[in-house]
């Protein structure tokens, strides 16, 4: 089971379960065909109940609305991302009395961009609207999108600068403790890449705590002229050889800088900076966000408080 954690206001945190509730299997993907019903005016419907998930439609005929109800206790944002190729339908959110355009192949927006969309009452409807019934549904090869949604506090109209306040000490520790990843290091360059709305953060990293995919790779192995330092073993007696290979280790290890890049909503003016941080942050949409970010001498002051105290839900490092 894949649990997604998010903080909903200032102080609340909300955890989702995005395969099983209650131990009841929810449904977190839909892959069909407008071919199956052989009706351009018939629609169909799919109900979706995971916190993120895929939806591909192949050959569009008609109209398909897609229900996501990720939780019935709070309202939610979320956003989407269209696959590159999708062509033979739009993609609309049912707003106030009316739908809202949120993607077409056309729209002269970057294929990559995020579409988002709050929910209502908890729930939200997407259509997918195929054309009308002149068009030959074989030459459409369909549209492919996965989604991602975030609790926010019911009743409450999402602020986008809410992604961008400092973490609170609980929010701290939560993150360190159920984010895909965690790392000590600095932010050496940013690039704000405007038509994606994100700014990306390269990022030094001196320690990797946690990583669920690659992010953060460290330089070739320490090397001595043009050969690799370890085979410099091959040329010292057997009674040297272990001492020489965990020196080399040793100074590998410590060597050793992580380098990776991570990204924040472009709004949030993020910049390069001396300090070392403690960045944390989850895959979104296939995108490393960072939730969660503090100087390293803040992280220090909220561990040893927590460790002191016995709140830490995790061991806690850095």
């Amino acid at each position: 089971m894949e649990v997604h954690c998010w903080r909903i206001g200032w102080t609340l945190f909300v955890c989702l379960a995005a395969a099983v509730t209650s131990g009841k299997a929810l449904t977190c993907d839909w892959k069909g065909s407008g071919l199956a019903h052989g009706s351009p005016g018939h629609v169909t419907v799919v109900s979706l109940g995971c916190a993120a998930g895929q939806v591909e439609w192949r050959y569009p005929q008609g109209a398909l609305r897609v229900s996501l109800d990720p939780s019935n206790a709070f309202d939610f944002r979320a956003c989407l991302r269209v696959e590159n190729g999708s062509r033979g339908a739009r993609l609309f959110v049912e707003g106030h009395r009316r739908l809202q355009l949120l993607w077409a192949e056309d729209d002269g927006q970057a294929v990559d961009k995020w579409r988002c969309f709050a929910s209502r009452g908890g729930s939200a409807s997407l259509y997918v609207e195929a054309p009308g019934e002149a068009a030959d549904p074989l030459g459409r090869s369909g549209v492919t999108f996965e989604y991602d949604a975030q609790p926010t506090e019911t009743g409450r109209l999402w602020d986008d600068m809410e992604d961008c306040r400092p973490c609170t000490d609980e929010e701290a520790l939560l993150n360190y403790c159920t984010s895909d990843f965690v790392v000590r290091g600095r932010i050496t360059s940013v690039e704000h890449h405007e038509h994606l709305d994100r700014s990306a953060l390269f990022v030094r990293a001196d320690r990797v705590i946690r990583q669920t995919n690659d992010i953060f790779r460290a330089p070739t192995e320490l090397t001595v002229g043009d050969a690799p330092a370890r085979d410099l073993g091959n040329h010292i007696s057997e009674r040297y050889r272990p001492a020489l290979l965990d020196a080399l280790s040793g100074a590998a290890e410590a060597a050793t800088e992580w380098r990776g890049r991570v990204h924040v909503p472009r709004h949030c003016g993020a910049h390069e900076g001396r300090g070392h941080y403690i960045l944390m942050g989850r895959h979104r949409l296939g995108v490393p966000m960072v939730t969660c970010s503090l100087a390293a001498e803040e992280w220090r002051r909220i561990k040893a408080t927590a460790e002191r105290a016995g709140t830490n839900e995790c061991m806690l490092q850095a």
